[in-house]
């Protein structure tokens, strides 16, 4: 299983087993009364969210944390990164069962202050026979 940790605002981590991994943190913006700030980033390109987390196919995905909702979308690690596919999740899991391979997981968290996405490169390994 990875789990995704999402706690509060502009904070995630990923593990796998013993590995893990701080991800990307995109452009946002945070209603903190009285104050408001944005954070403006390019990106993520490839070089940003490596070094990657290695997990075999068909491994779940968990959701944990405070956002109120969180979409998550995959898609091939290049250069630039290319289309991303909704991750269909169910209660905060899903399964990672795309082609092995490296792939780019965006994982966008929702609060009431605002909307956070959180970048990570994995690497899909093939299932062991």
């Amino acid at each position: 299983m990875v789990a995704f940790t999402i706690g509060d605002h502009a904070k995630a981590e990923a593990r796998f087993g013993e590995e893990t991994r701080k991800p990307y943190v995109g452009s946002h913006c945070w209603k903190d009364k009285p104050r408001f700030r944005c954070v403006d980033k390019f990106g993520p390109t490839a070089g940003d969210l490596g070094p990657v987390l290695q997990v075999p196919q068909g491994t779940e995905l968990r959701i944990e944390g405070s956002a109120k909702r969180v979409r998550c979308f995959i898609g091939w690690l290049r250069p630039q990164l290319d289309t991303m596919a909704r991750i269909e999740m169910t209660n905060g899991r899903a399964v990672l069962d795309q082609e092995p391979g490296k792939h780019a997981l965006e994982c966008i968290a929702v609060w009431p202050q605002g909307d956070v996405p959180f970048s990570l490169g994995i690497e899909i390994m093939p299932r062991a026979n």
